[in-house]
């Protein structure tokens, strides 16, 4: 298998996060990510914004990530209106634009795109697993 050696971790914008949160609390359900990113979208003129699937830090243990979808800003930061307030780390293995994005809810019938980015998913949990001992789940 090869990997992509350029995975880096992502900073979060906590104060975009918050932002985003209290903007569209009102469709934001905890647990639910993927929905939550498709709801906004439906709500928003997020366009500028990427819809990133990777992972997340769970922040209880040092080497276990989770699966999550969030928002890449323009400068390359993490806007997470799910989890907005905490410090976390992250890891992106798909960032795809609104138009593409919606494209593929169409297309899919799903939010979580789990077939259509299943091998980027699995490399990166494989680069993980090997050059950073960390556990994906999700």
């Amino acid at each position: 298998m090869t990997y992509r050696m350029n995975y880096i971790t992502y900073e979060k914008d906590i104060a975009q996060s918050k932002s985003f949160y209290e903007t569209f609390k009102a469709c934001i359900q905890p647990k639910q990510c993927y929905d939550n990113i498709k709801r906004i979208i439906f709500d928003t003129k997020a366009h500028p914004y990427q819809i990133a699937f990777g992972y997340m830090s769970s922040g209880t243990v040092d080497n276990l990530y989770f699966r999550h979808a969030f928002f890449l800003s323009p400068e390359g930061k993490v806007i997470d209106p799910t989890i907005p307030e905490k410090e976390k780390n992250y890891y992106v293995f798909a960032a795809i634009n609104c138009t593409d994005y919606l494209k593929y809810l169409l297309r899919e019938k799903r939010a979580d795109l789990t077939m259509v980015l299943m091998d980027k998913d699995r490399q990166m949990q494989a680069w993980l697993m090997s050059n950073k001992n960390i556990i994906c789940i999700g």
